[in-house]
């Protein structure tokens, strides 16, 4: 009997266990969250769907490819924009993580 409890003990830590370590793990390239981007004159907004996550990397880039502006965003922020006002005029990409979302002229 003894056994046994200690058999079902073992297998619940090592779930929990499991899900700790795959929670932790995860980022934005494995869960890939739906991410909105919204540009406005002053600021992007990025809005993102209730799955957490841990480190988020947002680049502006300018027209020939070099970044000028980078944050990095958790679920545990509030502010999730990027104040873009004091961009010079050009054409520029938002990158969230390895991924192009959108263009903006500034």
């Amino acid at each position: 009997m003894k056994t046994k409890l200690l058999l079902v003990a073992l297998f619940s830590l090592f779930l929990g266990l499991s899900q700790t370590f795959a929670t932790a793990n995860s980022t934005i390239f494995h869960n890939d969250p739906d991410i909105k981007v919204v540009v406005s004159q002053k600021r992007i907004w990025l809005v993102a769907d209730e799955i957490s996550v841990k480190c988020l990397s947002v680049q502006v880039l300018d027209e020939k490819g070099k970044v000028v502006m980078e944050k990095y965003f958790s679920s545990k922020m509030t502010d999730w924009s990027l104040r873009i006002e004091s961009l010079p005029e050009g054409r520029y990409s938002v990158m969230v993580g390895n991924k192009k979302m959108t263009d903006f002229n500034r």
